[in-house]
């Protein structure tokens, strides 16, 4: 199995990060997860800081995902698949790295943590192959 390596994109919003990355043509775009497709969706986050609803970690080298709900419970149960996105403030910018495609896992999950793992690079490439650096 072959490692690709994922994007760095710096942006100042997310619509110009989903502009640069996914050819969209947005203005503006405040949600944290954008529709790719019927099957992949974009979910841009910040990890490590505890927010007024959840907390988000990476566990296992990257490799699992741990979305633990710590407020109210969340009104959908997550399905499919995420292409993950860890947004850290910058001076003036924000630094998007795409960390890969996660696949959600409901037989580890209920309805406080959802629990995602990540796929090979050669099945990410297959749904969405934009999100590797064309080296």
């Amino acid at each position: 199995m072959t490692t690709k390596r994922c994007k760095t994109v710096l942006a100042r919003t997310h619509a110009e990060f989903l502009n640069k990355t996914f050819g969209t043509n947005y203005k503006q775009w405040m949600k944290t997860t954008w529709k790719y497709s019927e099957s992949v969706s974009v979910w841009m986050v910040r990890f490590y800081g505890e927010h007024s609803e959840f907390r988000n970690r990476f566990l296992d080298g990257g490799e699992t995902i741990h979305e633990e709900y710590v407020g109210n419970q969340p009104e959908q149960f997550p399905y499919g698949m995420r292409v993950v996105v860890s947004i850290e403030e910058r001076s003036g910018y924000r630094q998007y790295q795409i960390k890969g495609l996660f696949r959600f896992c409901p037989k580890e999950s209920n309805v406080r943590l959802h629990v995602y793992r990540r796929v090979s690079d050669e099945e990410a490439i297959r749904w969405v192959p934009c999100i590797y650096e064309n080296k």
